[in-house]
């Protein structure tokens, strides 16, 4: 994990407090154990808390379509993300190419 990626997560934790946490609710994690499919279509509208012993214990996250699932698995790649990282560096450090460069 980068610096930047480090100082924006540490950003998150510092924006939601434990109140945002309840507020959010959730579901007792047996409910959701006992009804899988009704909590996997919900999740493909919004994530779902699962709490136990009424503390958020995970989230279930759906996806309405294979590309939303790509789309997930991609942007959670530590390989995808090490190569953004780089050509970002690279294009900080002035190696990179303008598009107005690129000739079609």
């Amino acid at each position: 994990m980068t610096e930047d990626q480090k100082d924006l997560l540490e950003e998150a934790r510092d924006s939601i407090s434990a109140a945002d946490l309840l507020l959010a609710g959730g579901f007792p994690g047996y409910e959701v154990k006992d009804d899988l499919s009704k909590y996997l279509r919900l999740a493909e509208k919004e994530e779902v808390i699962i709490t136990r012993h009424g503390k958020p214990a995970g989230i279930l996250i759906g996806f309405a379509s294979e590309d939303d699932w790509f789309d997930y698995r991609l942007e959670h790649d530590p390989r995808f993300l090490e190569r953004i990282e780089r050509a970002r560096q690279s294009i900080h450090s002035g190696r990179g190419v303008k598009l107005e460069e690129i000739k079609i």
